[in-house]
């Protein structure tokens, strides 16, 4: 009887710690790969737009951002505010299509994105919507504890990128 109790109690113990030592696993296994982080950062970018925030999209960019065509933080801060004053709602879905870690430690990543009036609930619904269709090359890099902006290009996308 006594090896009964002890192992109900034993498991009781056990029951009430391993929910603690799952959250303790968890956090110290965070998934930090390359395309992770992208994933994150791209995320971050659509949040920023969608809800219109030219500021929390100007915090995403690294103070150092320069691009091959001379732009600075404020260039390409500007670039982002007047897109978003002249697009009162904006939606976006992207699609990662390459991710790669420099020997700097910084992550290059090509990402296709479209940006509609209305919510792309279904890319498939794209060639029905008015849609402003892109490809971005980016780069970023930690700045600090986060990650952000470094580099970045973009090109008018066809919407037939998003089908193949």
């Amino acid at each position: 009887m006594d090896k009964f109790i002890h192992s109900v109690s034993s498991l009781s113990r056990f029951a009430l710690i391993f929910p603690f030592l799952i959250l303790f696993l968890q956090s110290c296994s965070k998934d930090t790969t390359p395309e992770k982080l992208i994933d994150d950062f791209v995320t971050a970018c659509e949040n920023s737009i969608e809800q219109g925030s030219s500021r929390k999209l100007r915090d995403l960019i690294a103070e150092r951002y320069g691009d091959s065509s001379g732009r600075t933080k404020k260039d390409i801060s500007s670039v982002a505010s007047g897109y978003l004053l002249r697009n009162k709602s904006i939606y976006c879905v992207t699609l990662t299509d390459s991710v790669i870690l420099n020997e700097d430690d910084s992550i290059s990543a090509r990402i296709l994105a479209a940006l509609a009036a209305q919510p792309i609930t279904d890319i498939s619904r794209l060639p029905t919507m008015n849609s402003d269709i892109y490809w971005f090359d980016i780069r970023i890099g930690k700045e600090g504890s986060e990650w952000k902006l470094l580099e970045a290009s973009w090109r008018q996308a066809m919407l037939d990128d998003f089908f193949q």
